[in-house]
């Protein structure tokens, strides 16, 4: 499904987990990902350093405004490397994807897809043990309660649980 130029900058800052907390609503770019939210950024349209800023904060649903002293020096490392060219346009310095700056936010792309897939996976194994990890609270929770038996067949039939349990869970390990 093609996904509007809006999304695919949302997907940039917030799959490729692109920020550290440094206090409570801040947020800061880990290192190496201004590159990519640069060049999302200006697959949109040509853009001045002050408009992209802008782009990445309003992309990242406020959580991230980069400062000018991080946009400008990656722009002229983007530009040394061949991504991006700048042309005056008035009396503003606008910045252009060059081919090569295309073909890199197209690999950045792919291996967002990736890491996309690869979370998407996590975060359902991660839903599901937290769903064993909750019947085991609730299993321990019952068995405080279960120390107060004085019944010896009642801690037989709890043995005989306990030992099946055991038996099945070193099963579904082996499988």
């Amino acid at each position: 499904m093609f996904k509007g130029k809006e999304e695919r900058l949302e997907d940039a800052l917030f799959m490729s987990n692109f920020a550290e907390g440094i206090g409570r609503g801040q947020f800061r770019a880990r290192r190496g990902m201004i590159e990519p939210a640069i060049l999302q950024a200006l697959l949109d349209r040509p853009m001045h350093g002050y408009e992209i800023m802008y782009k990445i904060e309003e992309a990242s649903r406020g959580i991230w405004r980069p400062s000018a002293g991080s946009i400008y020096p990656t722009l002229q490392l983007l530009e040394e490397k061949d991504l991006v060219k700048a042309k005056m346009e008035g009396d503003k310095k606008v910045y252009h994807l060059t081919d090569a700056g295309k073909e890199e936010a197209k690999k950045t792309q792919e291996r967002r897809d990736h890491l996309r897939e690869f979370w998407a996976d996590k975060k359902a194994e991660n839903r599901q043990m937290n769903e064993v990890r909750k019947e085991m609270h609730d299993i321990f929770k019952m068995m405080r309660h279960f120390r107060g038996q004085k019944s010896p067949e009642k801690i037989d039939r709890l043995l005989d649980m306990l030992r099946s349990f055991k038996e099945s869970l070193a099963d579904l390990i082996e499988e």
